[in-house]
């Protein structure tokens, strides 16, 4: 089964649309279940400014970590949209490529410049 959403702020706030973010704002988004994930997912992320994207694992949805490999070098990058390019970024992405596995994934949206998000969205193939 694939399953779509548009992804929501820790906070409640949905983070498409005309989504406005401050210079030098980070946010986190709510914690996306991936536990059932079979493999590859799509995330779409359609913006105008600077904006770095990196991601952190949970077993409980609460409380959070940046994955590390066995290297000790973050796993947690995903991507950085600079001022200038396109606009929109879409990347297959595992989420079961860090090492540490867990049930639950979250975004950090960080803005170097000032940046409305027009939308943000993962896409996942799962098992139910």
């Amino acid at each position: 089964m694939i399953t779509h959403q548009l992804i929501n702020s820790n906070s409640g706030d949905l983070m498409s649309g005309a989504y406005a973010m401050a210079s030098a704002a980070s946010i986190y988004t709510e914690g996306i279940l991936i536990e059932r994930s079979l493999g590859q997912s799509g995330l779409l992320l359609q913006a105008t400014g600077s904006i770095a994207l990196t991601r952190q694992v949970s077993v409980d949805n609460v409380n959070w970590i940046t994955p590390y490999n066995e290297h000790l070098k973050s796993t947690g990058t995903v991507f950085t949209l600079h001022h200038g390019d396109s606009g929109g970024y879409y990347s297959l992405y595992n989420p079961e490529s860090s090492h540490a596995v867990m049930p639950w994934i979250r975004f950090k949206v960080t803005a170097a410049v000032a940046a409305t998000i027009s939308t943000f969205s993962f896409v996942q193939e799962t098992d139910k």
